[in-house]
């Protein structure tokens, strides 16, 4: 055991920041973070003061001790975080993003909405819904949104300089707002009726294409009528894929972990309106205690730009 890093800590500043444990040939170890540094590296020196089973080998192994002060505990929790995934230390726990969570995002500042798919949840005032860790869930939903709603998935930019309807209003897949042929009104419509079909809220929309189908039967416009009627088999279809999970229609991530012998399976359910949109399990080796390991993961995923529910 090399002490240099233990007669290292009444130099220590006693604010708030990042220490980084290295080893022989400068092998990181361990990188942690608190919101007083002297007092958090004091710790390790003590084995009696940390339970955590990797501790005494962490102890054996460090030569070395850098640290980086910040201005908040909340900046050394971002930087902890981007530190762990940039130098992979030996005993982090390292949640590596193998797994893309996909959100859908709609555009509903612009006149016009867009629908498109985003890998990142941000505070600019469009609508989030998601995450899909599941290829097949995420194309059997953006198929039947582009073949239901016929909301426009182009960029904006694209969307200026339009001078004819694209393929996708050839093929009945949008209403190609582009060149005007669907007026805002109506369109807005469109939008509202896929946020509540996104939100769970989908009894609203079965009623109205039913009114819908039942008044273009009393016209006599059977055309019309049947087309409602495929709309209506077609959400069905759609809806009978959905396990219900809770009747207050809320929003909720569920995450569980079981752990045995330095290995950890944590799952997770992503309930969106009450139904279950997705889940994802995550295997992880570790000797943390779970609620650590839980921390930790739990620390990694919301810091990652996405959707945070109600509960």
């Amino acid at each position: 055991m090399s002490g240099s890093w233990i007669q290292q800590i009444p130099t220590l500043p006693l604010e708030p920041g990042v220490y980084i444990f290295y080893g022989k040939n400068d092998e990181v170890l361990y990188v942690g973070k608190s919101k007083c540094l002297r007092k958090r590296v004091k710790n390790y020196a003590d084995l009696k003061g940390d339970s955590r089973p990797f501790i005494p080998h962490l102890h054996e192994e460090a030569h070395r001790l850098e640290f980086l002060v910040t201005d908040t505990e909340k900046e050394a929790l971002l930087l902890e975080n981007q530190l762990i995934v940039k130098l992979n230390p030996k005993y982090n726990i390292l949640f590596r993003q193998d797994t893309t969570y996909i959100s859908i995002k709609i555009t509903i500042k612009h006149p016009f909405p867009r629908l498109m798919l985003t890998r990142q949840v941000k505070k600019d005032g469009a609508l989030y819904f998601g995450p899909y860790t599941s290829g097949k869930a995420l194309r059997e939903t953006l198929h039947f949104i582009k073949s239901f709603f016929r909301i426009r998935t182009c960029s904006n930019s694209e969307f200026k300089r339009r001078k004819r309807a694209c393929l996708l209003y050839q093929i009945d897949r949008c209403t190609a707002p582009c060149v005007g042929k669907v007026s805002e009104k109506e369109y807005k419509k469109k939008v509202e009726d896929l946020v509540r079909f996104l939100q769970g809220k989908n009894r609203i929309i079965l009623d109205e294409l039913e009114k819908k189908m039942a008044r273009a039967s009393e016209k006599l416009d059977f055309e019309r009528a049947i087309k409602y009627r495929d709309q209506i088999k077609a959400l069905e279809a759609t809806l009978e894929k959905q396990k219900v999970l809770s009747l207050d229609q809320k929003d909720y991530d569920v995450v569980a972990i079981f752990q045995k012998d330095g290995k950890a399976a944590i799952q997770m359910l992503f309930i969106r309106g009450g139904k279950l949109l997705t889940s994802h399990a995550k295997l992880v080796t570790s000797w943390e205690k779970p609620e650590t390991l839980l921390g930790s993961f739990l620390k990694h995923y919301y810091l990652s730009n996405v959707y945070i529910p109600q509960e």
